[in-house]
């Protein structure tokens, strides 16, 4: 069974400007028909890394009374707590040790955690998911893809120890094909005309190089530069082929998605492909939406972007 999650992130501006609280985002995802949550640990959870038994509790009564699963706790490893070094394997390892201690105390499976956590530290965790029954997945995210080395290492290690306690969150962030509606937006709002914009996106898609493509449009402003930078980095999707390798050693997904259209179809990441495709490959476990559009138009509605979501991977997934 796959199960179509979300990630209360997908909330992120609602819950930066005030609007909606920790008890908004988890009764609204249920109002969607979400059945389970994952929570951006350092986001949401209060005192974050060390949430009082008082905020546990609270959570647990509010997934409780909106019949929500805890599915996955997002943990954070920040490199850069300390001025003028990283963190080391040890502090990588306690950080580590420490979201999985609290997600098993608030009864979430599955712990997502960074490539910051490297394939020598991650093997060394095995005995600790065990003990926490926890399963800790590490993102593959943009601009990751299956054949990056740190990658085949990860992989080499799923292959030699088993998927049991560890794997691979892979993010469909890393299938995005075309522009989205929001990212042509901010090209517009950043001066760039749309018919010119037209002919810009025809020609990325017939392959121009970036730099005849900014010469023949005289892209030459900072921010439009930046966009140009964006779309040549973003938009080079992987092949499915990486769902091949990455579908045996996982149990959770990131849905990433930054627009849903009227059509309830997104035409920047191809999810029909790559639901039959899953499907096919026989994954059991959780899609979790993760609506990220906020980041080029805030002014778009997160929560009908998220009904849009679950109506049209319900609709995929049979």
């Amino acid at each position: 069974m796959i199960d179509v999650s979300v990630s209360l992130y997908s909330f992120s501006m609602k819950f930066f400007d005030g609007s909606y609280d920790l008890e908004d985002c988890v009764r609204t995802a249920s109002q969607l028909g979400f059945k389970g949550v994952e929570i951006v640990a350092a986001q949401m959870v209060e005192n974050y890394p060390y949430p009082t038994e008082e905020w546990c509790a609270r959570f647990r009564e509010l997934l409780q009374k909106y019949r929500m699963q805890p599915v996955s706790y997002s943990a954070y490893i920040d490199m850069g707590q300390y001025t003028g070094r990283d963190l080391t394997e040890e502090e990588i390892i306690q950080c580590t040790l420490n979201d999985m201690m609290y997600a098993n105390r608030l009864g979430f499976p599955i712990v997502r955690t960074q490539h910051a956590i490297s394939p020598k530290i991650l093997e060394k965790m095995i005995p600790y998911a065990k003990k926490w029954k926890v399963w800790l997945g590490v993102e593959l995210h943009h601009p990751h893809n299956c054949r990056v080395d740190v990658w085949r290492q990860y992989f080499d290690l799923f292959e030699r120890v088993g998927s049991d306690y560890i794997g691979v969150v892979p993010d469909m962030g890393i299938f995005q094909e075309h522009p989205h509606h929001s990212f042509c937006q901010m090209a517009l709002e950043n001066g760039i005309e749309q018919g010119c914009l037209e002919q810009i996106l025809a020609d990325f898609e017939q392959g121009m190089k970036q730099k005849a493509l900014q010469e023949k449009y005289q892209i030459h402003k900072p921010e439009q530069l930046e966009l140009l930078n964006t779309m040549y980095e973003t938009f080079h999707p992987a092949t499915f082929e990486d769902l091949d390798i990455m579908v045996p050693h996982s149990k959770y997904m990131h849905g990433k998605f930054y627009y849903i259209n009227e059509q309830e179809e997104d035409t920047c990441i191809p999810y029909k492909k790559i639901a039959d495709r899953i499907k096919s490959l026989g994954f059991q476990g959780h899609i979790a939406a993760e609506y990220e559009g906020h980041f080029t138009d805030a002014a778009v509605d997160c929560v009908e972007q998220l009904r849009r979501y679950a109506n049209m991977m319900h609709r995929l997934l049979g």
